[in-house]
């Protein structure tokens, strides 16, 4: 379980992430297929798991971290091959935004920007006029998919 002060240590790289790396950013309009269950979230961790928790509870807001384990775990229905969460239980539908927006996974946050291969984009993305997709490496005998740096850098 992370404290309080990692959660703030962690909050503070988070921001300062977002603000040196604010010219990549793109508004992604009405889209939103990266928040659904048919775009996989890949490797999230626990301490991101956590933090999304301590954000949700410091914040006294009504969400659950459960759903969202199981909507990254693409849990079907019992019985059916539909998916428990076919759409982020972060992610609010009406007014196009991320509820926990602060605290995102990695993998939401590099979304378009480092990918597995161009065509994993969907054809709406906005990202996909800046993507390079460039090949998988390994470091230390762990594949590190690093697939798709963005032109400009």
């Amino acid at each position: 379980m992370i404290t309080e002060e990692l959660y703030k240590r962690i909050l503070s790289m988070y921001q300062e992430t977002e603000e040196k790396y604010s010219y990549l950013k793109k508004d992604c309009g009405n889209c939103y297929l990266c928040c659904t269950a048919i775009c996989k979230h890949y490797a999230i961790k626990e301490f991101e798991l956590e933090t999304i928790d301590m954000y949700i509870k410091l914040n006294n807001l009504p969400y659950s971290i459960s759903k969202f384990k199981d909507y990254v775990a693409r849990k079907h229905k019992p019985g059916h091959f539909e998916y428990l969460h076919k759409v982020c239980p972060f992610y609010d539908v009406e007014v196009h935004k991320c509820k926990i927006y602060p605290v995102r996974p990695l993998s939401c946050r590099m979304h378009g920007i480092f990918t597995r291969n161009f065509n994993s984009l969907f054809e709406e993305c906005v990202y996909r006029e800046f993507v390079k997709v460039i090949p998988a490496t390994r470091i230390e005998g762990l594949e590190v998919s690093y697939i798709g740096a963005p032109r400009e850098l």
